[in-house]
């Protein structure tokens, strides 16, 4: 039983879980309006109470939801399904966009491991970061590259990069930037690279938005030892899996309740707006995810030919 005012909510489980297949949910998915407008509202998953899709509206409304906050946090434990789910927004981010509208950095601790598909992706750029200077490098520069939009974003009188592009021919559009930063929590228990790291992380999140810069920071627990209060604050989407414990829900959530899902996919989600969206994450084989990548990236290719 979920309270919820005005409601009495009561879920019952099901005697064996169905699987909901990433497939299934593009057939399903809406998209946004398109060029000069990028397609930032990644499918997260189904609803619970009704099997409604539900998604990441990063770059404006989407079926009925309205847009989220610019930067997410991702939480879960080994088997919670925090690995697919990033796959999942990576993968839906890269074949709905042009890969001239949208560029996607990554940053994994463990040598891209995970996403070794990610590399036919022509929307990544660096490559997977996998050192710790190497990091410090690249959002330094995405820092650098922040101050100089907003430079030039403020001398076309536009308010934002998305009013901006609305003015500017294809050419001279800027790419909407996606950072996403895996086991976060890894190289931050490192006093050496928090210390470095966390001022620029916090930069980006306080004041990225209107130059179109996005990040998605993926913990398998998030504590006050690798993330700063700030931080937490700015990461206003919450896309929280399975917890080990009610005091991880209360840091990632915000609340209970993380630690009583049963993995695999099951999540709660919160877009910024203090809505709380239980659900399920599509599955996605890492076979599927290699196969989705190449096709990704030959079909780009070909559009740009």
């Amino acid at each position: 039983i979920t309270p919820r005012p005005g409601y009495v909510v009561v879920a019952v489980k099901r005697p064996e879980r169905t699987i909901l297949h990433l497939a299934d949910t593009w057939l399903r998915r809406k998209l946004g309006s398109g060029s000069p407008m990028p397609n930032l509202s990644p499918v997260v998953g189904e609803r619970e109470e009704d099997g409604t899709l539900f998604y990441l509206p990063l770059g404006g409304s989407i079926a009925g939801q309205q847009q989220a906050a610019p930067h997410t946090l991702v939480s879960g434990t080994t088997g919670s399904g925090k690995g697919v789910l990033a796959a999942n927004l990576i993968l839906d981010l890269c074949a709905f966009n042009d890969p001239r509208s949208l560029e996607v950095y990554l940053i994994d601790p463990k040598r891209g491991a995970d996403y070794l598909w990610a590399q036919d992706l022509p929307h990544l750029r660096q490559g997977i970061v996998a050192e710790h200077d190497a990091a410090v490098d690249l959002l330094e520069s995405l820092v650098a590259r922040m101050e100089q939009r907003y430079v030039r974003i403020t001398e076309a009188r536009c308010p934002n990069i998305a009013e901006f592009n609305r003015s500017r021919n294809p050419p001279d559009r800027l790419p909407y930037i996606i950072i996403v930063f895996d086991e976060v929590a890894n190289w931050m228990q490192d006093n050496s690279f928090k210390k470095k790291v966390d001022s620029i992380l916090n930069s980006i999140a306080t004041k990225s938005r209107a130059a179109g810069l996005h990040l998605i920071m993926i913990y398998q627990r998030a504590d006050k030892h690798v993330m700063t209060m700030q931080l937490r604050t700015n990461l206003g989407n919450k896309l929280i899996l399975k917890l080990g414990d009610e005091g991880s829900s209360k840091i990632a959530l915000g609340e209970k309740g993380a630690e009583a899902l049963m993995g695999k996919g099951h999540i709660i989600a919160d877009m910024g707006t203090g809505e709380k969206i239980y659900g399920q994450v599509p599955y996605l084989k890492t076979q599927d995810a290699n196969a989705l990548a190449k096709a990704i990236g030959r079909a780009w290719s070909a559009d740009s030919d």
